[in-house]
């Protein structure tokens, strides 16, 4: 994920999923007016209603989703990965010019095999298929990856090594594992079982993605077998396009190496939240039943994504095992990022009120009043929530700590609810709250 700006990291450079227009309220209520006062909406909400009969059905609440035990929940495979890609993707260096099965006027770049190539490799056997789904060439100079695409043999897809496929990138280093080695390789189980929870792996109608691991590109193509058969194609940089790393990074994407003037990145705020959500469980786990703490990958797609991919995304947040609502308390990050510039630079904290017994309200709590006013507004728009509160944050004193405001303001109002506190006609300030790095820093170490 790459960050610019003065202050806090993007949300995940995640910006393939669009926004389908503009659905917020008007404006923010402010603490020192008319508290819980209306606003309008451009156009009809739909995220807090009962879901749709076509909508997905959930399967578990988000809060844990992105747990080390769920998301090394293997799925059912042939061999280990690495096996698998030693079988299925040829070593370096095993190519074949096909500079010869292309038309005159082909154009370097990711694009589906030319009729005349798949015709005469075809004849040759010299296309992918099912037994070996991923073959190298040279084209004109070029170096390509073709994959077997789930459409059969004439649906081969060639990636350009150079550059990926044209589109947005996710980074999705938090769902690979530990030892992941960047090269080219069937999609690793972890990632497959994280990322398919959440609906961003390819499918038929899609079947290419753009990703980032660890500050390398992959373009991930669904393959013949079916939505777990997923290769990734590694783009491997050019030795001038390697830049140093920043010396106040870690690049360590477990969130749990933080510098001390480090920007917090989503990676950090969800283990936090991880740690948050397992306390919450032992030593109130009815408080615990009851709320969520919305993965920042989750809470930009809330507001970015399509309305189909939202909806579906907020139901397993809100849903149990049981097919009940019972999430009565979400906390979501919110980032400045948007869908055409993913690198934000701001965190502030978003708390929905869904107590039944009340219309939901959402609480904006940001460390730099009013920067990102625009992010909460939308966002709770995009949840169907029409009343909008500005609570009190005290302000950071730096340029990096927003992020370090949103975990310890998420735990603060995390204790008093616990203690029996909830808002009412006012919000649950924070004009006191003391952000403290060192003992964030010590959290996500252990």
């Amino acid at each position: 994920m790459h960050h610019s700006g003065h202050e806090q990291p993007a949300a995940p450079s995640r910006s393939s999923v669009l926004p389908s227009g503009e659905n917020r309220p008007t404006s923010f209520v402010d603490r020192n007016t008319s508290p819980l006062v209306p606003m309008g909406l451009t156009r009809q909400s739909f995220l807090l209603h009962p879901r749709s009969e076509n909508a997905p059905q959930p399967s578990a609440p988000l809060g844990n989703q992105a747990s080390p035990a769920l998301a090394s929940r293997r799925m059912e495979q042939a061999a280990p990965a690495s096996d698998r890609a030693e079988a299925v993707f040829p070593a370096l260096g095993e190519t074949f010019d096909a500079s010869l099965s292309v038309p005159e006027d082909f154009s370097h770049g990711t694009q589906p095999a030319p009729g005349m190539m798949r015709s005469k490799l075809g004849r040759w056997g010299l296309l992918p298929d099912v037994a070996e789904p991923a073959k190298t060439y040279d084209i004109r100079g070029e170096r390509y990856t073709a994959v077997l695409g789930p459409g059969g043999p004439d649906d081969v897809r060639l990636i350009h090594l150079r550059s990926p496929a044209v589109g947005d990138t996710f980074d999705i280093s938090f769902a690979v594992p530990k030892d992941f080695s960047h090269r080219s390789q069937p999609a690793p189980d972890m990632m497959l079982s994280t990322l398919g929870k959440w609906d961003f792996l390819p499918v038929a109608e899609h079947p290419i993605m753009n990703y980032e691991i660890g500050g390398e590109r992959y373009t991930a193509v669904l393959g013949p077998k079916g939505p777990n058969d997923v290769h990734l194609i590694h783009h491997p940089r050019a030795a001038d396009e390697a830049a140093p790393a920043p010396a106040t990074s870690s690049h360590d994407r477990s969130g749990r190496a933080l510098g001390a003037t480090e920007w917090l990145g989503d990676e950090h705020i969800q283990r936090d939240y991880e740690l948050l959500t397992q306390q919450l469980q032992v030593n109130h786990p009815n408080l615990a039943a009851g709320t969520r703490f919305v993965d920042p990958l989750i809470a930009f797609q809330l507001s970015w994504g399509a309305e189909r991919d939202a909806l579906s995304a907020l139901q397993r947040i809100i849903y149990d095992r049981d097919d009940n609502d019972v999430a009565h308390f979400l906390f979501l990050p919110v980032n400045d990022a948007g869908a055409t510039d993913p690198n934000g630079t701001h965190w502030s904290l978003l708390l929905i009120d869904r107590r039944p017994e009340r219309q939901p309200v959402a609480y904006h709590y940001d460390s730099v009043q009013g920067h990102n006013d625009g992010p909460a507004e939308r966002l709770a728009a995009r949840l169907g929530v029409t009343f909008l509160q500005r609570a009190g944050m005290a302000p950071q004193q730096n340029g990096y700590d927003c992020g370090v405001f949103v975990v310890d303001g998420t735990r603060e109002l995390v204790r008093r609810l616990a203690q029996g506190e909830r808002p009412q006609d006012e919000p649950l300030h924070l004009d006191n709250l003391v952000a403290n790095r060192q003992a964030l820093r010590d959290r996500l170490r252990g």
